[in-house]
């Protein structure tokens, strides 16, 4: 396979530079890295607490495998067939394993390419993870060839936040509108907890409604220990990007992703904080937040996301048109970079030229960090 080593008990393949580490699993490509910058190393990502135990019965594969950020084709639970075909949670791109395509290096750019083929005569999808020397990011894209037909789509970044609550900061483009599924994720008859009211719509992060009849904070996190929840984000699609961040000022890092918002139409915000008692999760998902983008209704899947639902009706689009005839890219940037214990989150994230981008903080702070932002597009 080439490249491998193991990494938290996973085979991984791995790159890396002066400025970052990166290790995908061979399964399922669940992909973390570590990032140097100001002196640090920085380790932003969740790693599921049992990847040192055995195969638990009755896992998913994705789930047993957790980590990092996975691609996920199709997005969400795919309970229901398509066309006789009934995909897994998140599809075979976040559970089966990836080939080996290869490492390139060039200058002072290192390319990592991963390979999988979809069932047999629905084409493949390329894994591409670029780093570049000086940059403390990751350029990622996967590529979806020889696939025809409708789909949900996404990426599935889990991050690591202290377990003090309302410690970590979540700060995202300032989205059209935002959502509550119509149905809670876990229910007590089945030993799974839910804080948020369902079926709400919300102009403002700070106070959603709640089963208490009182507001949550999305702005901060963790929420209150022992629920589980998501919620929804229309993204802005007269923007050149979007970005969506985790401070963590306790453990001293600032997460930060970038998309194209008329690709990745949405946001799924993913809050475990030990809401599940069943077997075999028992409350151990805790103190991380999933920033999901994605293209579909909620966690649904493909089919739901396909038919008419709520946020379509309402124009919003839950599903990507793709053609055989023409490859689809889904390309976004994740990064990490040192704060203070002092930071209050980031207001803003913005291009200062095609080398570099510039943070705002909340305080007022401006970070110029290497990064070209125009990749996105490119």
């Amino acid at each position: 396979m080439g490249f491998t080593t193991l990494h938290h008990g996973r085979p991984s393949y791995t790159i890396s530079n002066g400025s970052v580490d990166v290790y995908s699993s061979v399964q399922g490509g669940h992909t973390t890295a570590s990032f140097k910058a100001g002196g640090k190393l920085l380790f932003p990502y969740y790693v599921a607490p049992w990847w040192k135990e055995a195969p638990i019965e009755g896992l998913a594969s994705t789930m047993q495998v957790m980590r990092g950020d996975y691609f996920c084709f199709p997005f969400g639970v795919n309970a229901e067939p398509v066309n006789g075909k009934l995909q897994p949670l998140h599809g075979v791109t976040a559970n089966e394993c990836w080939d080996f395509g290869g490492v390139a290096k060039q200058g002072t750019e290192t390319t990592l390419t991963l390979r999988m083929e979809l069932t047999p005569d629905d084409g493949e999808v390329l894994k591409v993870i670029r780093i570049v020397d000086g940059h403390p990011v990751m350029y990622i894209n996967h590529v979806i060839k020889g696939f025809s037909g409708r789909s949900s789509v996404g990426i599935h970044p889990c991050i690591q936040c202290s377990d003090t609550p309302g410690s970590a900061y979540v700060d995202m483009s300032e989205p059209l509108t935002g959502f509550t599924p119509p149905a809670p994720l876990e229910t007590p008859d089945k030993m799974g907890y839910f804080l948020l009211k369902c079926g709400e719509q919300f102009a403002d992060r700070r106070k959603v409604p709640t089963v208490h009849a009182d507001t949550a904070d999305l702005t901060r996190y963790p929420l209150p220990r022992g629920y589980e929840d998501a919620v929804m984000f229309i993204s802005d699609q007269t923007k050149d990007f979007c970005f969506a961040s985790v401070s963590v000022p306790e453990k001293g890092f600032l997460y930060f992703q970038l998309k194209d918002p008329k690709v990745l139409q949405g946001s799924l915000l993913w809050m475990p904080n030990g809401g599940r008692y069943y077997e075999p999760l028992n409350g151990r998902l805790t103190s991380l937040i999933g920033l999901d983008e994605i293209t579909g209704y909620y966690f649904y899947g493909r089919k739901p996301s396909m038919d008419p639902n709520p946020l379509s009706e309402k124009g919003y689009e839950t599903c990507l048109d793709f053609s055989a005839a023409k490859p689809t890219e889904i390309k976004y940037i994740e990064g990490t970079v040192p704060i203070g214990k002092d930071w209050k989150g980031v207001k803003d994230i913005v291009r200062k030229d095609g080398s570099n981008l510039t943070i705002i903080g909340r305080g007022g702070e401006r970070m110029d960090v290497p990064c070209a932002v125009d990749f996105i597009k490119g």
